[in-house]
């Protein structure tokens, strides 16, 4: 109950609620009895008309009945007269029926005894009629005897019956349509009054609303605006009711009251904060100053007074710039610029005048001071004296300086000291190997000599790695970033130290990840050098076994990840922890037996830190070691200019994913060379067969992942051996077959297919083509997942192919065969093979007029071998007649061998000229010119100080132009070793032998 009398907005949900509730229910009852009413009333509207159709039914069967009797009165014979009463019968019946029916339809409806007069009217109707007929029945004679008047008596008050019946219904009808508009009028009525109500109750419920509701809680709303205000001390209204307007000015009260508290509390805080601030300011050691926006000085701490000397109420309302020092007069302008404009200026660096005109360096912290609407007002400044600091930093500056003369002349030092030492060590390393070249020397003399000169060479490396170690220090070793051709680069490298592997029995391999690009950006040379200190440090600990250089990518872009793994003596924990201390090895023991300073690993390190990478390494003592690394290489641009570019490290561009056990059937051994030497280059494993029966007797024995078939071969060709080969193998067990034909011909290409080979590639063959066919040919789950290109660093011997310019395209040859004296002796045999082809195809021609097909064989086979050869002109030639014979031109392909019987001639002539570059009986280039060679040796020693191998190439390069390659070959050793003052002294060597002053 309480909650009825507290709850305003109770008791006006239960007022809305009975208000709404009377109105719906009048509303839905008056539309109920609506409905009832109009249902009812077209009900009984049907049913009287029914009813009103049955009366006249009824009358219409009376008034038949009537015509019936009068039939009956007026019939000429019995006859007649029994079917006059036949038909009275039936209507009879008929009016029964019809009353009958109209009982059933309207007999509640009507008032009690309201049909008794019909039924009596008819019933006497029917007696008069009964009594009339029996006595015409049973009468004597034929004449009918009634009584005429009574019968028409009895029909009017029948027909008057149903009369009255009508008017009856009739006035029933009148009756229940003004019912049913007196009910609608009493309802318009209600709903009326119902609306006059519903509008005084809304009247009184928004009188109600505004008087218990609206006007207190504007009140109380006004009242929270004035506390929001600032007005804390208002007395918030309605606090005494009980019900909801109550409660809500009852909070806020507590809010009121809160904020007061808040606002009391913030205030004693702010007090608290103001004197801490103040206490700190006061108690500081930097001196703080504000100041208004036109540098008007505002306040003045201690710390400011013993800064500068004046105490406060000498600076209050002075100028920020009676502390500016006169050079520094527009410093404060600038300052003030950036404060209007909400800068923070941070430990700006300057320096302040003290009272007594002292001049002190200060670093100054500026920030804007803003009123509560944010507005910049003033500046407040820190002022911290750096003296101390400044005078530190000179203290710095001076010990760098006097350290960097050190240096400086630390390394003029042992500059100085490598060139004296090198200068003597040049006349030894020279004159000893002059002297080992005295065939009459003394065995034990020449043991001696080249103990000599070996313990030359270990001084020498020495003072190389001491020179690195002092430039390194220094930092005055840089970086390039040039584009290069990477494993070019690192085959070239590692054939400097072949010799040292070869001398030790070991396999010196490098492996290059097969999914790497070949061309990067960064410092080749530096990159060589760590190579060639780890490589040259494994084969030094290696006794047999091998040493592998492998390539792979990192797990950071473009980052690559080396390593150098040997199988050498290793190294315990403790040891591999110091491998890259300066003259550190793993102990004494090892110093002793195989030399060195421990330098090669440091340099390393700091040369692959310098290129954004680390080293580290993994050993087990006796089982070897694996020295990792890694250094920032992006890849090159297409468009680049690469350093070598040319070499024949990587086997060509494309890059078989997976190596396959290959059965090549080529007749020709040339070309059969050069396909194994390229497929093998790619790691697949090759059996080569010479015909078709060796060819189908290699299949029947082994097992092959697919086979590579020339189409013309002597015995049994190609196309058979391939049609023997699909009869024996097993439906489940298909081979890949690849043509290689010289054929160019449609027919021929349709002939491979119809055998059962499964593609058909051209001669001369095009091998990134092939290895693209073979890889999409042999199906996927067969062979071996290719990783790395594994590549076997071999001392390439140059050959000089001048001779053939003009008549072999020797350049783009090398760039198929990779392998210039594999080349040049496929050359030498083709020469003793071939040179006679043009005089055998003219024999079998004359021998055998009908059959053109023995000397085609000779010109397909000759235009295969040219074409992989590059020898062009017998090449285009031999497919001529080759084209010729097989159209049955006899006659063109007999007029064209005079002509190949001279390319060959002179081919054969030029490869017997072939020279190679490194024999000792090789020509110079140019004549020797003394005053080019002299500014060449000069240009080279001044470029070898650079300590870059790319400044001093070129000048070698020229120098190669008019010098033997023996001549310069020790200085090119020492420029791939990194040995530049070992160059150097070379190039001294030289110039003396020549009686040139090189330097």
């Amino acid at each position: 109950m309480t909650l009825f009398r507290s709850s305003i907005l109770l008791r006006l949900m239960l007022f809305i609620g009975a208000f709404v509730v009377v109105i719906v229910g009048t509303a839905v009852t008056n539309a109920v009895a609506l409905k009832v009413v109009d249902r009812n009333t077209e009900e009984i509207a049907q049913k009287w008309l029914v009813g009103a159709t049955l009366l006249g039914e009824i009358d219409d069967s009376v008034a038949a009945f009537r015509i019936a009797e009068m039939n009956n009165m007026l019939a000429p014979d019995q006859k007649t007269r029994a079917a006059a009463n036949v038909s009275a019968n039936t209507q009879k019946q008929n009016i029964a029926d019809l009353e009958h029916e109209y009982v059933n339809l309207l007999g509640d409806q009507l008032p009690r005894g309201s049909l008794d007069p019909f039924h009596e009217a008819w019933k006497n109707y029917q007696a008069e009629h009964d009594a009339w007929v029996k006595a015409d029945v049973h009468g004597a004679t034929d004449e009918p005897v009634y009584d005429d008047g009574a019968l028409g008596r009895r029909y009017l008050a029948t027909d008057t019956a149903i009369e009255h019946l009508v008017d009856l219904q009739r006035d029933i009808a009148y009756a229940r349509a003004d019912t049913v508009q007196q009910i609608m009028d009493r309802m318009i009525i209600s709903a009326i009054a119902i609306s006059a109500a519903a509008i005084v109750l809304a009247i009184a419920l928004m009188v109600g609303i505004r008087n218990q509701i609206t006007r207190p809680l504007a009140a109380i709303t006004g009242a929270l605006s004035k506390v929001a205000t600032g007005h804390r001390d208002i007395e918030v209204p309605e606090l005494n009711r009980l019900d909801e307007i109550g409660e809500i000015a009852k909070s806020c009260e507590v809010l009121r009251a809160k904020m007061l508290a808040q606002e009391q509390t913030d205030k004693a805080r702010r007090v608290a904060v103001e004197e801490q601030l103040s206490a700190i300011v006061t108690s500081t050691t930097d001196a703080i100053i504000s100041k208004t926006l036109d540098g008007i000085i505002t306040s003045w701490n201690p710390a400011a007074e013993t800064l500068f000397g004046y105490i406060e109420r000498e600076m209050i309302g002075q100028p920020m710039t009676r502390l500016i020092p006169p050079d520094l007069a527009d410093e404060e302008a600038q300052i003030l610029a950036k404060i209007r404009h909400g800068e923070n200026i941070t430990h700006l660096e300057t320096t302040r005048r003290c009272k007594n005109g002292e001049l002190i360096p200060v670093s100054v912290t500026i920030s804007p001071i803003k009123d509560a609407a944010g507005t910049i007002i003033g500046a407040s400044k820190i002022v911290h004296d750096i003296s101390e600091q400044k005078k530190t930093e000179r203290s710095l500056q001076q010990a760098k300086e006097n350290a960097e003369a050190g240096a400086r002349a630390k390394a003029a030092f042992i500059a100085n000291m490598s060139h004296e030492i090198r200068t003597p060590m040049n006349a030894i390393l020279g004159f000893a190997e002059v002297a080992l070249q005295d065939t009459q020397l003394a065995p034990q003399t020449a043991q001696h000599v080249r103990t000599i000169l070996s313990s030359a060479k270990a001084l020498l490396t020495i003072l190389n790695d001491i020179l690195d170690v002092s430039k390194l220090e220094s930092g005055k070793l840089e970086m390039e970033t040039v584009a290069f051709h990477l494993s070019n680069a690192l085959a070239e490298a590692l054939r400097v130290l072949d010799q040292s592997a070869s001398e030790k029995g070991l396999k010196l391999v490098m492996e290059y990840d097969a999914d790497l690009p070949l061309r990067f950006l960064g410092d080749p040379a530096r990159l060589r050098q760590v190579v060639l200190n780890l490589v040259s440090n494994a084969i030094k600990f290696t006794e047999k076994g091998s040493v592998t250089l492998s390539v792979r990518s990192w797990n950071q872009a473009n980052m690559l990840h080396f390593t150098i793994t040997d199988t050498g003596i290793g190294m315990t924990p403790e040891q591999s922890a110091k491998v890259f201390k300066p003259f550190s090895q793993a102990d004494a023991s090892t110093t002793r037996r195989f030399g060195g300073t421990g330098l090669g690993t440091a340099i390393s390190k700091q040369l692959v830190e310098l290129m954004a990478g680390k080293i580290w390494v993994k050993s087990e003592l006796r089982k070897g070691s694996t020295f990792h690394f890694t250094v920032h290489l992006p890849e090159a641009s297409p468009n680049d200019d690469c350093l070598y570019e040319t070499g024949s490290a990587v086997v060509g561009d494309y890059v078989s994913p997976r190596a396959f056990h290959v059965l090549l059937v080529e007749d020709i051994q040339t070309n059969a060379t050069l396909a194994m030497l390229r497929l093998e280059g790619q790691g697949h494993q090759v059996e080569w067969r010479k015909n078709g029966q060796e060819a189908v007797a290699a299949f029947q024995t082994g097992r092959y992942d697919l086979i590579l078939m020339d189409v013309m071969m002597p015995e049994m060709d190609g196309l058979e051996a391939t049609r023997e080969i699909r009869k024996l193998e097993k439906p489940e067990e298909h081979i890949p077959i690849i043509a290689l034909t010289a054929s160019a011909m449609r027919e021929d290409y349709d002939l491979c297919i119809v055998a059962g080979m499964d593609s058909v590639q051209a001669k001369p063959i095009d091998f990134s083509g092939l290895l693209s066919a073979m890889e999409q040919a042999v199906p996927e789950g067969q062979g071996q997942p290719v990783t790395a290109r594994r590549i076997e660093v071999v001392v390439p011997v140059g050959v000089d192919f001048s001779p053939l310019d003009g008549i072999v395209d020797h350049q783009n040859a090398i760039k198929t065969w990779r392998d210039p004296v594999v080349y040049a002796k496929a050359l030498a045999s083709f020469a003793a093979d071939r040179s006679r082809d043009a005089d055998e195809i003219e024999r079998l021609l004359l021998a055998s007029p009908g059959n053109a097909e023995p000397a085609r064989a000779v010109a397909h086979t000759l235009k295969g071998a040219a074409g992989n050869l590059f020898i062009t002109k017998v090449a285009g030639l031999a497919i001529k007649i080759d084209s010729d014979l097989k159209s049955q031109h006899r006659k063109a392909a007999i007029s064209e061998l005079g002509q190949l019987r001279r390319f060959l001639a002179e081919a054969a002539n030029a490869i017997s000229k072939i020279i190679p570059c490194d024999d000792d009986a090789a020509a110079r280039a140019k004549v020797f010119n003394q005053a080019v060679v002299v500014a060449l040796l000069k240009d080279l020693s001044s470029s070898l100080e650079k300590l870059n191998p790319y400044v001093a190439e070129p000048i070698l390069a020229r120098l190669a132009e008019y010098l033997q390659k023996t001549d310069l070959a020790p200085i090119q050793q020492r420029v791939d070793a990194f040995d530049f003052m070992g160059a150097r002294a070379r190039v001294a060597a030289l110039a003396e032998v020549l009686s040139v002053n090189g330097g």
